[in-house]
């Protein structure tokens, strides 16, 4: 607990915390909250918690909101999946269960652009698997 206390007492009240996870902010909360127990404080800021998911989404609708012309969006799952499902039934390929498929698919675009491999790349065009992503 020791790097907590030395966390939280570099803290300010408007400061924001960003972490890896959800599961990781009820602890920090708690544990934070036990921390101005200990500094005898009877009431106290506590600091935003945020996932950085959440935190880069709530830039983003910010973003969205303030400035005009702002035309891109930003998709939740739900909307992606869909999305992915409407280009596999769309292509030139017969799937059983689209629903599994777009699923897949869009797990597969998540480690693409989470690893910031090239799909456009030559490499990606040795198989018809990974050659229709660049299409």
């Amino acid at each position: 607990m020791e790097i907590y206390n030395k966390l939280f007492n570099r803290l300010n009240p408007d400061d924001l915390l960003l972490t890896g996870n959800k599961r990781l902010i009820p602890f920090l909360q708690k544990t934070y909250a036990h921390y101005q127990q200990k500094q005898k404080k009877q009431i106290w800021s506590t600091p935003k918690f945020f996932t950085f998911t959440h935190w880069l989404e709530t830039l983003w609708e910010k973003q969205f909101i303030e400035e005009t012309g702002f035309s891109l969006r930003l998709l939740n799952k739900h909307q992606e999946c869909v999305l992915w499902q409407t280009i596999i039934q769309q292509s030139a390929y017969f799937f059983l269960d689209t629903a599994h498929t777009a699923k897949k698919a869009q797990e597969a675009w998540q480690l693409v652009q989470q690893t910031q491999l090239d799909y456009r790349s030559p490499l990606f065009k040795q198989c018809n698997e990974t050659e229709t992503w660049q299409t």
